[in-house]
Protein backbone atom coordinates (compact mmCIF):
# COMPACT_ATOMS: atom_id res chain seq x y z
CA UNK A 1 0.00 0.00 0.00
CA UNK A 2 1.37 3.62 -0.85
CA UNK A 3 0.15 6.73 0.75
CA UNK A 4 1.06 9.44 -2.08
CA UNK A 5 -0.98 11.98 -0.23
CA UNK A 6 -3.32 13.67 2.23
CA UNK A 7 -6.51 15.58 1.55
CA UNK A 8 -7.04 18.08 4.08
CA UNK A 9 -10.94 18.16 3.68
CA UNK A 10 -12.34 21.15 4.94
CA UNK A 11 -13.93 19.99 8.02
CA UNK A 12 -13.19 18.55 11.48
CA UNK A 13 -12.53 14.98 10.24
CA UNK A 14 -11.74 11.98 13.20
CA UNK A 15 -11.71 8.66 11.85
CA UNK A 16 -14.40 6.31 14.14
CA UNK A 17 -13.25 3.09 16.14
CA UNK A 18 -16.16 2.10 16.40
CA UNK A 19 -15.85 -2.05 16.26
CA UNK A 20 -16.63 -2.66 11.99
CA UNK A 21 -17.92 -5.83 12.19
CA UNK A 22 -21.11 -5.32 14.23
CA UNK A 23 -22.20 -2.76 12.90
CA UNK A 24 -25.39 -3.19 10.29
CA UNK A 25 -23.97 -2.02 6.36
CA UNK A 26 -20.85 -3.00 6.79
CA UNK A 27 -19.83 -5.53 3.89
CA UNK A 28 -18.86 -8.09 6.65
CA UNK A 29 -21.25 -7.73 9.45
CA UNK A 30 -22.10 -11.12 11.00
CA UNK A 31 -25.99 -11.78 11.21
CA UNK A 32 -26.44 -10.57 14.55
CA UNK A 33 -23.98 -9.21 17.82
CA UNK A 34 -24.86 -7.73 21.22
CA UNK A 35 -22.30 -5.72 23.79
CA UNK A 36 -20.72 -8.22 26.14
CA UNK A 37 -21.83 -5.85 29.45
CA UNK A 38 -25.19 -6.60 28.46
CA UNK A 39 -25.82 -10.28 28.78
CA UNK A 40 -27.73 -12.14 31.27
CA UNK A 41 -25.59 -14.88 31.89
CA UNK A 42 -23.43 -15.38 35.05
CA UNK A 43 -21.07 -12.02 34.78
CA UNK A 44 -18.08 -12.12 37.58
CA UNK A 45 -16.02 -8.33 37.78
CA UNK A 46 -12.77 -7.90 39.76
CA UNK A 47 -11.06 -4.38 39.89
CA UNK A 48 -13.50 -3.24 37.29
CA UNK A 49 -16.49 -1.50 36.26
CA UNK A 50 -19.01 -1.60 33.49
CA UNK A 51 -20.84 1.19 32.00
CA UNK A 52 -23.32 1.81 28.96
CA UNK A 53 -22.36 5.54 29.22
CA UNK A 54 -20.28 7.22 26.44
CA UNK A 55 -16.82 8.21 26.63
CA UNK A 56 -13.99 9.53 24.11
CA UNK A 57 -11.05 7.01 23.40
CA UNK A 58 -9.02 8.21 20.80
CA UNK A 59 -11.07 11.15 19.86
CA UNK A 60 -13.86 8.59 18.55
CA UNK A 61 -16.75 7.80 21.12
CA UNK A 62 -17.64 4.46 22.50
CA UNK A 63 -21.05 3.80 23.87
CA UNK A 64 -20.25 0.78 26.25
CA UNK A 65 -16.85 0.30 28.04
CA UNK A 66 -15.50 -1.83 30.98
CA UNK A 67 -12.82 0.28 33.04
CA UNK A 68 -9.99 -0.75 35.31
CA UNK A 69 -9.96 0.71 38.78
CA UNK A 70 -6.71 1.07 39.32
CA UNK A 71 -4.12 -0.26 42.38
CA UNK A 72 -1.81 -3.46 41.84
CA UNK A 73 -4.04 -6.12 41.17
CA UNK A 74 -5.41 -6.96 37.50
CA UNK A 75 -8.90 -6.03 36.26
CA UNK A 76 -11.34 -8.91 35.24
CA UNK A 77 -14.49 -9.28 33.92
CA UNK A 78 -15.78 -12.74 33.45
CA UNK A 79 -18.75 -14.24 31.13
CA UNK A 80 -20.35 -17.10 31.55
CA UNK A 81 -21.81 -18.61 28.34
CA UNK A 82 -24.37 -21.14 28.77
CA UNK A 83 -28.03 -21.55 28.03
CA UNK A 84 -29.68 -20.00 24.81
CA UNK A 85 -25.71 -18.41 24.30
CA UNK A 86 -24.52 -21.46 24.62
CA UNK A 87 -22.26 -22.05 21.14
CA UNK A 88 -23.64 -18.76 20.02
CA UNK A 89 -21.41 -16.78 19.72
CA UNK A 90 -18.25 -16.80 17.21
CA UNK A 91 -16.31 -13.64 18.23
CA UNK A 92 -15.43 -11.20 20.67
CA UNK A 93 -14.01 -7.81 19.68
CA UNK A 94 -13.26 -4.44 21.23
CA UNK A 95 -11.30 -1.24 21.00
CA UNK A 96 -9.06 -1.51 23.37
CA UNK A 97 -6.30 1.40 25.40
CA UNK A 98 -6.59 4.19 27.52
CA UNK A 99 -9.60 6.67 28.26
CA UNK A 100 -8.80 10.12 26.27
CA UNK A 101 -7.34 12.59 28.80
CA UNK A 102 -5.36 10.13 31.19
CA UNK A 103 -2.46 10.76 32.37
CA UNK A 104 0.65 9.99 30.35
CA UNK A 105 3.01 7.04 31.65
CA UNK A 106 0.08 4.29 32.04
CA UNK A 107 0.83 0.97 30.57
CA UNK A 108 -0.80 -2.63 30.36
CA UNK A 109 -1.76 -5.02 28.24
CA UNK A 110 -5.09 -6.79 27.65
CA UNK A 111 -6.00 -10.58 27.34
CA UNK A 112 -8.84 -13.07 26.25
CA UNK A 113 -8.83 -15.87 28.32
CA UNK A 114 -11.68 -18.64 26.47
CA UNK A 115 -12.69 -21.33 28.34
CA UNK A 116 -9.36 -20.94 30.97
CA UNK A 117 -7.41 -20.41 27.90
CA UNK A 118 -5.22 -17.53 26.68
CA UNK A 119 -6.61 -17.16 23.58
CA UNK A 120 -5.41 -13.58 22.60
CA UNK A 121 -3.48 -10.47 24.16
CA UNK A 122 -2.28 -6.91 23.21
CA UNK A 123 -0.03 -5.05 24.33
CA UNK A 124 1.12 -3.52 26.32
CA UNK A 125 -0.36 -0.41 24.93
CA UNK A 126 0.69 3.37 26.68
CA UNK A 127 -1.87 6.36 27.64
CA UNK A 128 -1.67 8.74 25.37
CA UNK A 129 -0.94 6.11 22.24
CA UNK A 130 -3.86 5.17 20.12
CA UNK A 131 -6.19 2.47 21.28
CA UNK A 132 -6.54 -0.40 18.83
CA UNK A 133 -8.61 -3.26 17.75
CA UNK A 134 -8.83 -6.53 18.78
CA UNK A 135 -11.03 -9.50 17.07
CA UNK A 136 -10.60 -13.18 18.59
CA UNK A 137 -12.09 -16.53 17.41
CA UNK A 138 -14.29 -17.61 20.46
CA UNK A 139 -16.03 -20.30 18.72
CA UNK A 140 -17.14 -23.15 21.34
CA UNK A 141 -16.58 -20.86 24.03
CA UNK A 142 -18.14 -21.49 27.28
CA UNK A 143 -16.51 -18.74 29.11
CA UNK A 144 -14.88 -15.62 28.56
CA UNK A 145 -12.87 -14.06 30.75
CA UNK A 146 -11.27 -10.35 29.64
CA UNK A 147 -7.81 -9.22 31.67
CA UNK A 148 -6.15 -5.64 31.78
CA UNK A 149 -2.92 -6.71 33.26
CA UNK A 150 -1.08 -3.88 34.90
CA UNK A 151 2.34 -2.88 34.11
CA UNK A 152 2.68 -0.50 37.46
CA UNK A 153 0.77 0.18 40.54
CA UNK A 154 -2.48 2.06 39.29
CA UNK A 155 -1.91 1.04 35.52
CA UNK A 156 -5.22 -0.70 35.10
CA UNK A 157 -7.16 2.84 36.31
CA UNK A 158 -9.32 4.28 32.84
CA UNK A 159 -7.65 0.94 31.05
CA UNK A 160 -10.86 0.08 28.86
CA UNK A 161 -11.89 -2.33 26.50
CA UNK A 162 -14.26 0.32 24.11
CA UNK A 163 -17.38 -1.08 22.39
CA UNK A 164 -16.82 -4.62 23.91
CA UNK A 165 -19.14 -7.28 21.52
CA UNK A 166 -19.83 -10.61 21.43
CA UNK A 167 -20.62 -11.60 17.70
CA UNK A 168 -21.85 -14.76 15.95
CA UNK A 169 -19.81 -14.75 12.79
CA UNK A 170 -16.25 -14.58 12.91
CA UNK A 171 -15.04 -12.24 10.43
CA UNK A 172 -11.43 -11.67 9.40
CA UNK A 173 -9.67 -8.77 9.58
CA UNK A 174 -9.67 -6.72 6.47
CA UNK A 175 -7.39 -6.85 3.63
CA UNK A 176 -6.21 -3.13 4.12
CA UNK A 177 -4.52 -2.35 7.40
CA UNK A 178 -5.37 0.24 9.57
CA UNK A 179 -3.28 3.10 10.38
CA UNK A 180 -1.91 4.40 13.68
CA UNK A 181 -1.78 8.30 13.73
CA UNK A 182 -0.98 10.80 16.59
CA UNK A 183 -0.46 14.41 15.97
CA UNK A 184 -1.74 17.82 17.30
CA UNK A 185 -3.07 16.22 20.80
CA UNK A 186 -5.09 13.73 18.87
CA UNK A 187 -4.29 9.49 18.54
CA UNK A 188 -7.14 7.34 16.48
CA UNK A 189 -6.70 4.88 13.77
CA UNK A 190 -7.66 5.33 10.52
CA UNK A 191 -8.51 3.20 7.28
CA UNK A 192 -6.85 4.54 4.10
CA UNK A 193 -9.96 5.70 1.41
CA UNK A 194 -9.04 5.74 -2.63
CA UNK A 195 -9.29 9.25 -3.94
CA UNK A 196 -7.97 9.52 -7.68
CA UNK A 197 -5.85 6.60 -7.46
CA UNK A 198 -4.40 7.06 -4.70
CA UNK A 199 -4.71 6.79 -0.68
CA UNK A 200 -6.10 9.26 1.59
CA UNK A 201 -7.00 9.88 5.37
CA UNK A 202 -8.88 12.60 6.98
CA UNK A 203 -6.73 14.38 9.69
CA UNK A 204 -8.97 16.38 12.31
CA UNK A 205 -7.91 20.22 11.60
CA UNK A 206 -8.96 23.38 13.99
CA UNK A 207 -11.38 25.64 11.79
CA UNK A 208 -11.71 29.40 12.85
CA UNK A 209 -12.50 32.76 11.28
CA UNK A 210 -10.47 34.18 8.47
CA UNK A 211 -8.32 32.43 5.73
CA UNK A 212 -4.81 31.50 6.27
CA UNK A 213 -2.48 28.60 4.85
CA UNK A 214 -1.53 25.21 7.07
CA UNK A 215 1.82 23.67 6.37
CA UNK A 216 1.45 20.01 6.99
CA UNK A 217 4.56 17.40 7.99
CA UNK A 218 4.16 13.56 8.50
CA UNK A 219 5.95 10.80 8.80
CA UNK A 220 4.60 7.26 7.34
CA UNK A 221 5.96 3.94 9.36
CA UNK A 222 5.03 1.22 6.47
CA UNK A 223 5.70 -2.22 8.07
CA UNK A 224 4.49 -0.31 11.63
CA UNK A 225 1.65 1.20 9.90
CA UNK A 226 2.06 4.23 12.26
CA UNK A 227 1.93 7.98 11.19
CA UNK A 228 3.12 11.34 13.08
CA UNK A 229 1.92 14.64 11.61
CA UNK A 230 2.12 18.05 12.63
CA UNK A 231 0.31 20.77 11.57
CA UNK A 232 1.04 24.61 11.62
CA UNK A 233 0.20 28.30 10.21
CA UNK A 234 2.80 30.73 10.36
CA UNK A 235 0.60 33.57 9.63
CA UNK A 236 -2.46 33.05 11.70
CA UNK A 237 -3.19 35.78 14.51
CA UNK A 238 -4.89 32.73 17.31
CA UNK A 239 -7.06 35.98 18.41
CA UNK A 240 -8.43 36.09 15.36
CA UNK A 241 -8.58 32.97 14.03
CA UNK A 242 -8.04 30.56 11.17
CA UNK A 243 -8.72 28.81 8.75
CA UNK A 244 -7.68 26.33 5.88
CA UNK A 245 -6.64 25.90 2.01
CA UNK A 246 -6.77 22.67 0.58
CA UNK A 247 -3.17 21.19 1.02
CA UNK A 248 -1.67 17.56 -0.80
CA UNK A 249 1.88 17.01 0.24
CA UNK A 250 3.58 15.12 -2.63
CA UNK A 251 5.20 11.50 -1.78
CA UNK A 252 6.46 11.81 1.52
CA UNK A 253 5.93 8.94 2.30
CA UNK A 254 6.62 5.04 0.48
Amino acid sequence: MKIKHLVIASALCIATLAPQCCWAGHKNTPAQSVPIIMMRSKRYVTNCSWSSEQVRMGGSEVSTYITGHGGEHDATARYTLDGDNANKFEMFEATVGYKDNTVEGRSAVFEVWVNGQKAASKGPLVSGDPPERMRVNIKGAKEVLLRIVPQRYNDTMNAMWGDPMLCTKYVEEEDNPSIDVKGEKHAFRANPNSFNGDEEINLPIPVYTGTHEFLLHYEYDKQKQRMTYTLTHTNAHPQVGATFTNAAPQNKAE
